[in-house]
Formats: structure tokens, sequence, C-alpha cells
């Protein structure tokens, strides 16, 4: 353990190291601020570090961007913890209530609203925190936020806004995780209607809308998804076993047309392309559907020797 001296030595020199530009902006900078935080276990170091973070904001409060307001958040985390080690609860709330522009700060006070059982008030924070995401366009702000109500809707049993909630995380972020808590929330009789409000929702976002197919079991559909945009060939290499087992023949030729779609361009990384999609229709069709293809390209393109020696790998 560090006696008073070294205390006292390590404490100026993290506060002194992270004041500097060699280590503003950087986790190392926070991390030695962190350090000073730890060491400061009387008044006067409490001012001397109040001191430095009103130098590090006062740099970083023109600035302009996503790190700047980072900075400025970590400086407010630093200037709570302060307060709390030194002064009482009811400072801590009003520094809290304050600084709730701040988005870390906000939702450390709507932590705080919930767990001693504010629900109301919480509520109110974390609507200002979406309304002040969606201005700014922070999605993924959003959704944190609205991850904290799904929190305070779990304590009040609001089964229905729940629903609500976790339809809208799901249509931000398309996550399996979410995806099974929508399953838990909707009864059995209504999931099929559930499921269909949300393809009607992802007629423009093909990928999730396939994705839902899929996971559902409703492989006709995944085809059909592909059928009807042939070049999103994303589809069959998402789901290429499934719908092997289930459609061979279909696959194979779906196979057939992308190894002409291939081939119309001299690049030997679409003829490698190439090769394994026909491997792929011997393995459905056969292998004499696969050397039929295979002479139709020798005799349409015969002055492509790197298409034919790719070829030849097919032997």
């Amino acid at each position: 353990e560090l006696d008073a001296a070294d205390r006292q030595q390590l404490f100026a020199y993290s506060l002194e190291r992270a004041r500097s530009a060699e280590f503003r902006g950087w986790d190392w900078g926070w991390a030695l601020l962190q350090m000073a935080l730890e060491l400061t276990d009387s008044p006067e170091r409490r001012a001397q570090l109040l001191a430095a973070l009103d130098s590090i904001e006062a740099e970083v409060r023109s600035a302009r961007g996503f790190s700047d307001n980072y900075a400025i958040q970590q400086v407010a985390q630093v200037r709570l913890t302060l307060i709390e080690d030194f002064e009482d609860e009811a400072a801590a709330r009003a520094f809290l209530y304050e600084h709730r522009q701040l988005d870390n700060v906000r939702m450390l006070l709507i932590n705080r609203l919930h767990d001693e059982g504010s629900y109301a008030k919480a509520v109110e924070q974390i609507k200002e925190g979406i309304a002040a995401s969606e201005a700014r366009g922070y999605p993924g702000l959003k959704d944190q936020y609205l991850a904290l109500q799904l929190k305070v809707l779990q304590a009040t049993g609001d089964r229905p806004s729940m629903l609500k909630i976790h339809r809208e995380l799901w249509l931000s972020k398309g996550d399996d995780e979410g995806y099974r808590a929508l399953k838990k929330l909707v009864p059995d009789r209504e999931w099929p209607d559930f499921v269909q409000g949300l393809l009607k929702q992802l007629e423009h976002n093909a990928s999730r809308a396939v994705w839902i197919l899929a996971r559902e079991g409703r492989w006709h559909e995944v085809l059909q998804a592909y059928e009807q945009h042939p070049t999103h060939t994303w589809i069959l290499d998402t789901n290429r076993e499934p719908l092997e087992s289930r459609f061979p023949e279909q696959m194979a030729k779906h196979y057939a047309r992308i190894v002409a779609a291939l081939v119309a361009n001299t690049n030997r990384s679409n003829y490698r392309e190439a090769v394994a999609n026909l491997r792929r229709i011997g393995k459905l069709s056969g292998q004499a559907r696969m050397q039929e293809i295979i002479e139709q390209l020798r005799l349409q393109y015969p002055k492509r020797p790197a298409l034919h020696q790719e070829l030849r790998r097919l032997k």
C-alpha cells in the first residue's frame, strides 16, 4: 500500500498527465483522471481535481462532434462522483437534474428513479431523452432510452406497452433476442397475424423480412423472395441448406442462371464462384447435368483460357 507521500506524488502525476495534450481525447487520459479521482481523499485534492476538470471542460466546450460530447460527459461523471464522496444525496440528485441534457447523466438519473420506485418521473426523463435523440438523429441512443423504458414497464407490469416497445426495438435492431421476447409477449393464437404485421412494416427492408420468413420456417416464401429479386443472391447464401434440402431442382436452376451471369464477365474470381455453383448443381441435379452446362460454356466461350482452366477443376 502506498504511503502518504507516494499517494500525493501519484495524484499530482495523474492530474498533470490527464490535462496534457498528449493524452487529451484518449481513453488513457480518462484513466489517469480516474486514478486521480480514486486518490482524492481530502478537500484540498478535491479542489485541485475540480480545477483540472474546469480546465479540461473549458477546452472542449467550444469543440464540436461526438468526441467532444463524450469528453463533457466524462467530466460530468467525475464531478458527480466527487459530489457523492464529499456531499449528500440531495446534492447528487440536484447535479443529475441540472446536467440531464448529457445522456449519461440522464440515464443515471433514470436508473436511480427506477430503483427508488419513482416510475412516473423515470418515464418523464425517458421521453425527454427519446425526443432529444430523435432531434439529433441518433437512433442508437434512442434505442438505449427505449431499453430503459422497458425496464420501467417490466417493473410496473404493463405488458401492452412492453410489447409496443419491444416491437419498436426489434424493428430498429433486428436481433434474435428481441424476436424471442416478442414471441413470449404475443399469445400463440395471435402470433401469425403479428408476424404479418411485422412483414408489412418491412416491405422496404428485404433482409429483415427474409430473416423473419426463415425464422418462421416459411421456406417457400424465402425462395419466392429470391425469385422476385434474383440479384439478391445473399438470400441463397444465408439460407442455402434449408432451401437446397426442400427445393433441389429449383435451386439447381437458380444456380445455373447464376453461373451464366458470372461467366458473362471475364473475371477469374467470377469463374471460381461459377465453379462453386456448378458443384452445387452436380450435387442437386446430378453430374450429367453439371457436365452438360460445362460443355455449353466451353462451346460458348472457346477463347477464355482462364475460364477453361477453372472448369477443369470439376473433373
